[in-house]
């Protein structure tokens, strides 16, 4: 039986690679191939150039974060290595959601001597071990140079299929949880996969934030496979194309297997649009027409990101850093010359003069405004160990707290004391609201909840708070992931990825890479929640249900990744939430149903 990888394959682990003559005690041959498998498709042609956290993380030099705050030697020592290719801490990369089952095994001095078995030739990536804080630290990097000409000819090995389960099926039990990795079983029977991604629906969610669902999108029942060799994807777009003996998966018949760009220009013409290109022979049902690579279109995939667009802009100074905006829109021939005209907004009544990042010129200008349109709340006795208990659920405490015309609309923790924070609401509260609400007995986080008025100083801040974040809203300036939107976990990770689940989830990198790889990488949610809080422009600092560290307490890991317990002790039993998930932003298809 073949080895069930856990997510996505890279090119050089293939099906008839050599086994490893190498026995690493406690470990299975399944296991240490998964392990394989699932670090170096981090570091892959067909991930890295496309995952914006991840490139980041091994193009350090390159991250508008990390580069300004990089010493000399760090900088000097980044630019040495080629883009993409700098180290990264091997505990970072088995923190992602599909390593957490075999991180919260094994430490990460055994992965790191699983990760040396690899097969792959030649050799993708490779395991250093430097001081950190004055201990020797695991770390892990790709050793090829990423180049774009290694994406050339995707159009000839991808395709799409559709129809893995009946839509009664998939509507009323949805997918299984082990979904990915049964598809990538299955499309191993006609060749070595690169990648397979779950496609999922990509529509905004209708209605305000209180209506949005969490967890991964609903999987729309097809994939993108990319197969390393063409004659895999011939052979199964050919195999379906027969009368009798037809690709099945758990006994059911398939109902679409194409080539991806036929797919792609199909979806394309229906919409009206141009039909588009992907690298490669294969051109909209045309394998005898080559194409050459457009500029940054080398194995374009369902990604907004892409590494190899982002260099050139570089190399070209339209910017300086990459996944950031360019230089004067990105043309510096068009450059106009205009007039700063003054920027102003209009809150409770004040007119306030904004800055070009969207803080307040002169707070004194807010002179005037209602008074009690938030309560201090205050957490009392202790928290439950089970972080997920002790986490704040900021929608479920906004639903407790809202009773006929009293709304509340925003929750705020404070960054000094997170027992502690401010719920805004609609209309001023009364001190008999206040009553009947600290009556109801609320409970968040595990913990019962007190309710007091504001002070004056209390009172004027939570309103600077909000008209910081309206001037914001209006003028400060913002990238592509500031909108609350997070483009490819990284979502996105990452998210590594909203998780690098199917979509990887990373908490980020979206991370996720998560998942998890926000918006940004910052915890934060990104730009404006909903309209309802834009209009009312009240300041809330954390994302709903936000998980920033995702420890469980008396227990953490060691530099070199074992479980310990808080007095420094080998724990006897590792967590499997005891390593930090970081997001990822879910990949999403340029083209929908």
């Amino acid at each position: 039986m073949e080895p069930a990888s856990t997510t996505a394959i890279d090119a050089t682990v293939t099906e008839d690679s050599k086994p490893s003559t190498q026995i690493i005690e406690g470990v299975t041959e399944e296991e240490r191939l998964d392990i394989i498998r699932q670090i170096e498709f981090y570091f892959s042609d067909a991930n890295l150039p496309f995952d914006k956290f991840m490139f980041l993380q091994t193009s350090p030099h390159l991250d508008s974060v990390k580069a300004p705050n990089l010493s000399a030697e760090a900088q000097k020592k980044a630019e040495g290595y080629a883009p993409g290719c700098s180290p990264v801490l091997l505990q970072t990369v088995a923190s992602f959601k599909r390593m957490r089952p075999y991180s919260t095994k094994f430490p990460t001095s055994k992965l790191a001597k699983i990760i040396e078995t690899s097969p792959t030739t030649p050799k993708l990536v490779d395991v250093i071990t430097e001081e950190l804080d004055g201990k020797p630290t695991i770390y892990v990097r790709r050793v090829l140079k990423l180049e774009e000409g290694s994406r050339a000819g995707a159009s000839d090995r991808s395709v799409y299929v559709k129809g893995f389960m009946s839509d009664e099926d998939l509507a009323q039990a949805g997918e299984p949880s082990n979904m990915q990795i049964k598809l990538e079983h299955w499309a191993r029977k006609w060749g070595a996969v690169a990648v397979l991604r779950m496609r999922r629906e990509n529509d905004k969610p209708k209605g305000n934030s209180n209506e949005n669902s969490k967890g991964p999108k609903k999987w729309k029942n097809s994939v993108f496979i990319e197969y390393f060799e063409a004659d895999s994807a011939e052979q199964l777009v050919h195999q379906f194309k027969q009368e009798t003996g037809k690709p099945q998966f758990e006994g059911r018949e398939l109902s679409s297997i194409m080539f991806k760009i036929d797919y792609v220009t199909m979806k394309a013409n229906e919409k009206g649009l141009p039909a588009p290109k992907i690298p490669g022979k294969r051109q909209a049902g045309q394998p005898s027409q080559p194409t050459t690579n457009a500029p940054g279109s080398a194995g374009r995939n369902s990604s907004s990101f892409n590494a190899f667009r982002e260099l050139k802009s570089i190399a070209n100074g339209f910017k300086e850093y990459a996944g950031v905006p360019a230089k004067d829109g990105g043309n510096k021939a068009t450059k106009v010359q205009t007039v700063d005209e003054p920027k102003v907004i209009e809150y409770e009544g004040n007119k306030l003069e904004v800055n070009g990042d969207g803080s307040l010129k002169n707070p004194e200008e807010l002179k005037t405004f209602r008074v009690n349109m938030a309560v201090a709340f205050e957490l009392e006795g202790e928290a439950p160990t089970d972080f997920k208990e002790a986490r704040v659920n900021f929608r479920s405490l906004k639903e407790s707290l809202t009773e006929g015309d009293v709304v509340c609309n925003v929750v705020h923790i404070s960054h000094t004391d997170k027992a502690k924070g401010t719920v805004g609401f609609e209309q001023p509260i009364t001190d008999d609201q206040l009553s009947h609400i600290q009556a109801k007995g609320v409970k968040a986080g595990g913990r019962s909840v007190k309710f007091i008025h504001l002070n004056d100083e209390e009172n004027r801040k939570f309103h600077l708070d909000c008209a910081v974040l309206r001037a914001k809203n209006a003028f400060a300036p913002r990238d592509d992931n500031q909108n609350g939107h997070r483009k490819g976990h990284g979502g996105d990770r990452g998210g590594r990825g909203g998780g690098r689940g199917g979509g990887r989830g990373r908490g980020g990198r979206d991370g996720g890479r998560g998942g998890g790889r926000g918006g940004n990488r910052s915890g934060g949610r990104g730009g404006d929640r909903n309209a309802e809080k834009e209009k009312n422009g009240h300041a809330e600092t954390n994302g709903e249900g936000d998980n920033k560290n995702n420890n469980v307490a008396g227990s953490k890991r060691d530099a070199e990744g074992n479980m310990v317990s808080s007095s420094g002790a080998p724990a006897t039993a590792p967590a499997a939430t005891s390593v930090p998930e970081i997001g990822r932003a879910e990949k999403k298809p340029k083209i929908s149903d």
